[in-house]
């Protein structure tokens, strides 16, 4: 017999237990919707964000407002869901799909995205390329909310067996076992052969075990089955940090902000990169849209280049602080 609200043994209270919700809308009336429908499901802390850069500061640093400044991300449970708006300012919700699926800590999060009816076929590429869990099209009725979550409770709770293999090749190079858990990530190829996802996990072991040219290999792989895929570009760009091929560093970091163009931090790494190897012009280029972005990044742009021997560009960038 089925329970209503209940899917293998588990409801939507029992599940969030111990975590949050989190609803990134930018219309206040739509959030405060969408809050009081979650809290109908049972769910006791539900997390409001105007847009997605408040989303990204909430899943990575600071503390949801039901705790206040005051509180640390571990006093908080984790994230538990994200109900991602498509269309918002400054960052599109594709973007912040993108943004939590390259973060280790938080890859793994549900994410169901809300759209309006002409954004369907995009999004159903998103799920492709992204990983996004599922949508619904607005306008939508509260149960078909409860069943479209539950459905991913579902899903995260009974996974493919080739994610149980990366969990399991995970597990494996936490115990320094970096043989094992590459012959695990092997057998998932086996069963998905062209997942980027496996790749990138495959390359990420290798770095582990000091084979950098396989690692750069197996995230060759990766960009070319999914060249959208935002993870394995900053692995790459890790991997030739590491060793020491700065050149090389700047192509993955250049896929980067074009997949990702509103992280003032990342073009300020990208102009600080364009610097060392000699390449001012792109430097330039790169940070001039860092500051556009967020003004007060200009004060990191002014230090690296001074740290550059470039005196007047950076006083340049401290005259807009």
């Amino acid at each position: 017999m089925t329970v209503p609200g209940k899917i293998d043994g588990i409801t939507m209270e029992e599940y969030f237990k111990g975590g949050y919700a989190l609803v990134v809308e930018d219309h206040p009336p739509s959030r405060k919707i969408m809050k009081k429908r979650l809290e109908s499901f049972g769910i006791e802390e539900v997390v409001l964000a105007e847009d997605g850069y408040v989303a990204l500061s909430i899943l990575k640093d600071d503390p949801p407002p039901f705790l206040g400044k005051g509180a640390k991300k571990k006093e908080r449970g984790n994230c538990l869901f994200v109900l991602l708006d498509w269309r918002m300012p400054r960052i599109e919700g594709i973007e912040v799909a993108r943004e939590i699926r390259a973060d280790k800590a938080i890859e793994n999060t549900p994410i169901l995205m809300v759209t309006v009816e002409d954004h369907e076929d995009r999004i159903v590429e998103a799920i492709a390329d992204v990983g996004v869990n599922g949508y619904l099209i607005k306008p939508f009725k509260t149960m078909d909310l409860k069943n479209k979550m539950l459905g991913i409770i579902h899903q995260r709770a009974n996974p493919p067996d080739h994610v149980k293999l990366i969990k399991a090749s995970e597990k494996l190079v936490d115990e320094g076992k970096y043989d094992d858990a590459i012959f695990i990530l092997e057998r998932a190829l086996e069963i998905c052969p062209n997942n980027a996802r496996i790749y990138v996990h495959l390359g990420d072991v290798y770095i582990e075990k000091g084979d950098y040219q396989e690692a750069e290999q197996a995230y060759s792989q990766a960009t070319k089955l999914n060249p959208k895929y935002l993870k394995t570009y900053l692995a790459q760009a890790e991997l030739f940090g590491i060793t020491g091929e700065k050149e090389k560093a700047i192509f993955p970091l250049k896929k980067i902000v074009e997949i990702s163009p509103r992280n003032p931090a990342r073009l300020v790494e990208l102009g600080k990169l364009c610097l060392e190897v000699g390449d001012t012009k792109e430097a330039q280029i790169a940070f001039k849209k860092a500051v556009e972005l967020d003004p007060g990044e200009a004060e990191e742009i002014a230090k690296a280049y001074f740290e550059a021997g470039m005196a007047d560009e950076a006083e340049s960038f401290l005259g807009l602080l």
